[in-house]
């Protein structure tokens, strides 16, 4: 039988033509099996005409699902790009703040734990996740202070202060806001904690404290101060009469000379207490930080052969704006001390550093009060200009409790010591807006570090 015409390429899928038209049929076969034959042939052309309708609408159904499948994966890609670039981005900022934030999930187990928290605590943020928040915090703070509490009431609380054991061991005041964690649901899936160093906060307050003491105690002396003064040349003037009436009796003379001397003390007392309390009116100019120090030291060789004096004078002067007069009292104060802290022969040293110079300390303790004011000064942590003196001697030292109190008004382990030397030297630097520190460690020695700003800006 020839091919016809109208036959249909059999490697398309479903697609198999149409049953050609019975010709050239046998004369014997009878009609009947004739017309059923016809019949089956049209009934299978209209079974493949309406399969060849289905799948050609199955395929533009699978290609409209093919082109939404590949939209939405596209959208979905971009989905998870913006989500991931946002939990980067989120992370950079807990990171990057200086406060501590931490997330413990419901039974209690950290699973949050930025740098901030690291710094404060001292705890390697490794060390920290995984782990019970008792564990890592501590088991010292009561738990109403903790996130946990949170856990078991759903409550937050906001400001409070508590303290805090650094994994050194050391007390850290910190100031706390806790709050229960929860899903888009609403329900609970931990609690957070953030939380801040408020060392500095309590030392500032401290000093302010302390300030407002002495103010008080201050404005209280100088009206004592005046009271006494009014009786004490009373009493000078007489007394320096009634000796003159006594020129036989060398008894009773020697006796009123005790007098005239204690009322000498007295007025040398009251002169320093009117002094300290008086408002200081600098006069400041241009002066070498260096060279003051030089002449304060030169001028104590005389009187003390047992010390040696070593003054380490950088190559390029030191030009800070300050009130030399005021300075130099305070330099030869500190200088005295150091004098009188070496029992027999020692030595004394003086260094004098610009600000942006980098030196290794020749002594321990200086070495010792350097790493102290690298983490402490203002200045260092603001990049301020300034300059540093340190005067170090190889004395006694001091114990810790006695360095506590050394700038209180009137504090003094000396015999015949007012105890407002320091105070007055304390006093004289911050009208400078300088700063000072002491450090001292017994039977090896004692250093004092003033930093002064290039610009006094009185």
């Amino acid at each position: 039988m020839a091919k016809d015409d109208n036959s249909h390429d059999t490697n398309q899928p479903f697609d198999t033509g149409s049953v050609p038209e019975l010709n050239h049929v046998p004369a014997n076969i009878p009609q009947e099996n004739l017309a059923f034959l016809k019949g089956l042939i049209d009934s299978f052309n209209a079974s493949t005409a309406k399969l060849k309708e289905a799948y050609t609408a199955l395929q533009e159904k699978v290609e409209n699902l093919n082109l939404q499948l590949e939209e939405t994966n596209r959208d979905l890609s971009a989905s998870l790009m913006e989500q991931e670039r946002l939990s980067n981005y989120l992370t950079n900022i807990l990171e990057s703040l200086s406060s501590g934030v931490l997330v413990v999930d419901t039974s209690g187990i950290i699973t949050l734990f930025n740098r901030g928290a690291e710094t404060i605590t001292g705890i390697k943020v490794d060390d920290a996740l995984h782990s019970h928040y008792r564990e890592v915090m501590g088991s010292e703070t009561p738990e109403e202070l903790t996130p946990l509490s949170s856990l078991s009431t759903g409550e937050g609380h906001s400001q409070i202060e508590k303290n805090l054991i650094s994994k050194s061991g050391k007390t850290i005041p910190v100031g706390c806001s806790i709050s229960p964690l929860v899903n888009k649901s609403g329900d609970m899936v931990g609690a957070v904690e953030i939380f801040m160093d408020m060392t500095r906060i309590k030392a500032l307050e401290d000093e302010l404290a302390w300030k407002e003491k002495l103010a008080a105690l201050g404005q209280m002396a100088a009206t004592m101060a005046h009271k006494i003064r009014n009786p004490l040349g009373g009493i000078a003037g007489f007394a320096g009469l009634l000796q003159l009436e006594l020129k036989g009796n060398e008894n009773n003379k020697r006796l009123l000379g005790r007098i005239i001397e204690g009322v000498d003390k007295l007025e040398r007392i009251v002169t320093s207490l009117l002094s300290y309390t008086s408002p200081l009116k600098l006069k400041p100019d241009i002066v070498n930080l260096a060279e003051i120090a030089a002449d304060k030291i030169n001028s104590l060789k005389e009187d003390y052969d047992s010390v040696q004096f070593n003054i380490k004078e950088p190559e390029d002067s030191v030009m800070i704006e300050a009130d030399a007069k005021q300075l130099s009292d305070a330099v030869a104060s500190i200088a005295r001390n150091a004098v009188e802290a070496i029992e027999g022969k020692g030595t004394v040293e003086i260094i004098t550093i610009p600000g942006e110079s980098v030196f290794k300390p020749p002594h321990s303790v200086t070495a010792q009060l350097v790493k102290t004011i690298r983490k402490t000064s203002e200045f260092i942590k603001l990049r301020k200009p300034g300059a540093l003196l340190l005067i170090t001697d190889s004395g006694k030292g001091m114990a810790s409790e006695v360095q506590e109190q050394l700038f209180v008004p009137f504090y003094t382990t000396k015999e015949n010591g007012i105890g407002l030397g320091l105070a007055s030297v304390r006093k004289i630097i911050e009208a400078h807006h300088g700063e000072i520190w002491i450090e001292s460690v017994e039977n090896t020695g004692t250093a004092v570090g003033i930093i002064l700003p290039r610009t006094c800006m009185i």
